[in-house]
């Protein structure tokens, strides 16, 4: 489910997944994204094989799909091990971002188990 402008991670709804990974064996998370006017959204994912709880900065490119970035001012990386107090001042500041100018959509992270993720968040909130 994406939900939008929250900023308060008390508000944060988040969607319990399964998943199987090889040599691993079955996870358990719960996932969120939040999506923003300004053309970017926070992943946020909280379960095993995870930073504990962690965000991630997405960005909206042309092909309409959300992809990870790294080259925005809050992180050059996933932010993890987060108090619940810093996921709620992460959104804060990716809802202030301005809006991205994207020339190139595959500069930005295009993992294909990320991209099935969402694209399955986005079709269940519909």
């Amino acid at each position: 489910m994406i939900q939008k402008n929250i900023i308060t991670f008390e508000d944060v709804k988040f969607t319990k997944e399964t998943e199987v990974i090889p040599m691993v064996g079955m996870i358990h998370k719960d996932w969120a994204i939040v999506e923003f006017d300004n053309g970017y959204a926070a992943s946020i994912i909280h379960g095993s094989y995870t930073y504990d709880l962690e965000l991630a900065v997405m960005v909206m490119c042309d092909d309409d799909t959300w992809r990870l970035t790294y080259e925005t001012p809050i992180t050059g990386d996933v932010c993890g091990y987060l108090e619940e107090e810093e996921v709620s001042q992460l959104l804060v500041e990716i809802k202030a971002l301005p809006k991205p100018e994207i020339t190139d959509p595959d500069h930005y992270c295009t993992d294909a188990r990320v991209k099935r993720k969402v694209d399955k968040i986005l079709k269940e909130s519909e």
